[in-house]
């Protein structure tokens, strides 16, 4: 395969700065290529070093392991806890020779949770990680060595439907009750209070951000646009496995066939194998996973964060001959949903956004 330029100058990059540092690449860019290119040109240099690879679902790890050089050099490929584990049993074992000189940590903003940020407090002398989104990562593993956005990514040229649609006049005010109770709590109780900082403010927050998901004016908008584009392979994300069940039955009231990806009900394989073209799911699903037929995104509820939009989109953007990728977000107009969704799509360029009302 031949590497992109950025691709190419990866490792020199990393080795400057004594195998230390992290790529940031937007999802599609090919820092996974970038870091087996890493990995080869490591080995060349520390023939005997051992090398893992840590990650953080089992759809990822899956991929990881498919990887011609991991097979090669016959690499070990972990998640973030098991690798934790692992490395302190070879430790009580005195079996150093086994444990790693090199991590490579994909999907690296991980990092910042505790548990599974253990693995980077271990003695291994060089780390290379990996992220569209790394956060504070760098602290702990390295300098940003690369920042790789769209413009260098071999990505889908895209399309992103704003659909706006009102509440209901009870809808309305149920909306507006909450709102005036947060800006009442603001200037009653604490007016520097934020989603962050307050957990009294935080949680009416939450509270009205789980009645605008759970509009069903939101599941109605997902149904139509699956309808319009039969035969399209599509990913349908929410916030919470309850939303996924309930769209699941208006789909199959709806005769269209689907797969559902959540902690208890796994069935990725079904869309992965193209048994179905519809996969519903929440986050566990929205890091990693590449399928470069998915031909749409609908984004039925979603949070603040610009990371979790970032890592969503990406699922829909991987590179396919003559494809053009759509994303599709409710908005419920006069909510907090447009400041949310103006956020999360400065990453788009203007002229691929249209914004449409809902009929």
């Amino acid at each position: 395969m031949e590497l992109y330029d950025w691709q190419k100058e990866s490792f020199d990059l990393w080795a400057d700065n004594n195998f230390r540092g992290v790529i940031q690449a937007v999802t599609g860019a090919g820092k996974t290529t970038a870091a087996c290119d890493c990995i080869r040109k490591y080995k060349m240099l520390e023939p005997d070093a051992v090398i893992w690879v840590v990650t953080d679902y089992n759809d990822l790890r899956a991929q990881w392991t498919e990887e011609p050089i991991i097979k090669q050099f016959d690499i070990k490929v972990m998640l973030y806890l098991s690798a934790v584990g692992e490395y302190d049993r070879l430790s009580r074992l005195g079996e150093v020779d086994k444990l790693p000189k090199l991590l490579v940590i994909d999907e690296c903003h991980h990092l910042e949770a505790p548990k599974w940020g253990q693995i980077v407090e271990k003695d291994v002398k060089h780390v290379l990680g990996l992220s569209a989104t790394p956060g504070e990562a760098y602290r702990r593993v390295g300098p940003i060595l690369q920042k790789i956005g769209y413009d260098k990514a071999n990505i889908a040229p895209s399309e992103v439907h704003l659909i706006l649609f009102p509440l209901t006049d009870k809808q309305q005010n149920k909306y507006l009750s909450k709102t005036r109770a947060m800006e009442k709590y603001l200037r009653e109780s604490n007016p520097y209070a934020t989603f962050y900082n307050d957990p009294n403010y935080m949680r009416m927050s939450v509270y009205r951000k789980a009645f605008l998901d759970a509009l069903p004016q939101r599941m109605e908008i997902a149904l139509e646009i699956l309808k319009n584009n039969m035969g399209k392979r599509a990913i349908v994300f929410f916030s919470k496995s309850k939303q996924v069940m309930a769209f699941s039955e208006m789909l199959e009231n709806a005769g269209l066939s689907y797969a559902i990806h959540i902690s208890r009900r796994k069935e990725i394989e079904k869309f992965k194998d193209h048994t179905v073209n519809i996969l519903l799911c929440i986050n566990m699903v929205a890091t990693g996973f590449s399928d470069p037929t998915i031909d749409l995104g609908i984004m039925v509820s979603y949070n603040q964060s610009k990371r979790d939009n970032i890592q969503r989109t990406g699922r829909v953007l991987r590179y396919r001959e003559g494809k053009t990728a759509q994303v599709f977000y409710p908005v419920a107009i006069g909510t907090t949903d447009e400041a949310i969704v103006k956020n999360r799509n400065s990453i788009f360029p203007d002229d691929s956004v249209r914004v449409e009302k809902w009929k």
